[in-house]
């Protein structure tokens, strides 16, 4: 586990145990804690987001490389309570800058789903082929960092409002503008 994901681990397991203990005890300092945890995970969570949508826009001129497939699979998912079965691709990019290899890390968390497996092969195979993802657009001075579409995605802006919301909603209920009880 890396370091972000142990950070964001801790901060989740603390805002549990506020929020049980502000259920609990109906203290107004204990809500209050669980309010201000909630304005700062908005202003994180904002941040990252505004940060990746300008790396996005800016990795359009970047240098660019070849992509190498160096596996992927179609993978099935059996759908929750709130969304039917699906397929989805998956992926493991390498891709050469200098002699040195780097393997891309896929961003999108709302991955393009498909209603048949032979549906998400054949987007595999277009893939493959090069139709779809043949370059990788790669910081010239973070060869790690790269993009395969670099432009805005849906996820930028839905983020970025609930992170506006999940600024403002607790600011204005602990001004008093907004009233729980």
């Amino acid at each position: 586990m890396n370091s972000k994901n142990k950070v964001f681990l801790i901060w989740i397991i603390v805002f549990i145990a506020l929020f049980l203990a502000a259920s609990a005890i109906q203290h107004d300092f204990v809500t209050n804690a669980v309010w201000s945890m909630v304005v700062i995970l908005g202003i994180i969570m904002g941040r990252d987001l505004i940060k990746d949508a300008y790396l996005t826009i800016a990795s359009k001129n970047w240098p660019v490389t070849k992509s190498m497939i160096k596996s992927s699979r179609a993978n099935y998912s059996s759908g929750g309570s709130e969304s039917s079965p699906h397929y989805t691709a998956k992926f493991e990019i390498d891709y050469l800058i200098q002699n040195q290899l780097y393997r891309y890390e896929f961003k999108n968390p709302n991955p393009r789903r498909f209603s048949t497996e032979i549906e998400a092969k054949d987007y595999i195979s277009k893939v493959k082929r090069g139709q779809l993802f043949s370059s990788i657009h790669y910081n010239p001075n973070k060869p790690a960092q790269s993009y395969l579409e670099p432009s805005l995605k849906v996820h930028h802006f839905l983020g970025v409002l609930i992170a506006m919301g999940m600024i403002a909603v607790p600011v204005l209920t602990l001004f008093g503008v907004i009233h729980w009880r």
